[in-house]
């Protein structure tokens, strides 16, 4: 193990793609209903609280459900997500440790490659 008890970090070559696992397709989907709900509210706060209650009602981080909804389309790489990410301010690492910890709680899964 490594001192702060955390499993290693899985290594992916860069052609790894990434996809939803069957349980992310139900978070994606509530989600969404939070985040429109939030949109038609008209206050500015509205949509920081609604991602921190989806987070909080499945243990997640509040910026996990941009990134599930980018993978919900179609399986990509780090360098594809990076890209569409981009514009929210994710850093290359915040992408890979948000994708290793996701891929660790089952929701993310790594598409073998053929």
């Amino acid at each position: 193990m490594v001192p702060n008890d955390e499993p290693p970090s899985p290594r992916w070559v860069r052609s790894q793609r990434f996809g939803l696992s069957g349980y992310a397709r139900t978070l994606v989907s509530a989600y969404r209903a939070g985040i429109t709900a939030a949109g038609t509210s008209g206050d500015h706060g509205a949509f920081a609280r609604a991602s921190a209650a989806w987070a909080a009602k499945y243990e997640l981080s509040p910026d996990d459900g941009m990134y599930l909804a980018e993978l919900e389309r179609t399986p990509v790489t780090l360098a594809q997500l990076g890209e569409a990410l981009a514009v929210c301010s994710q850093s290359r690492d915040d992408i890979s440790r948000c994708i290793k910890r996701l891929v660790r709680a089952g929701v993310v899964v790594a598409i073998p490659i053929p």
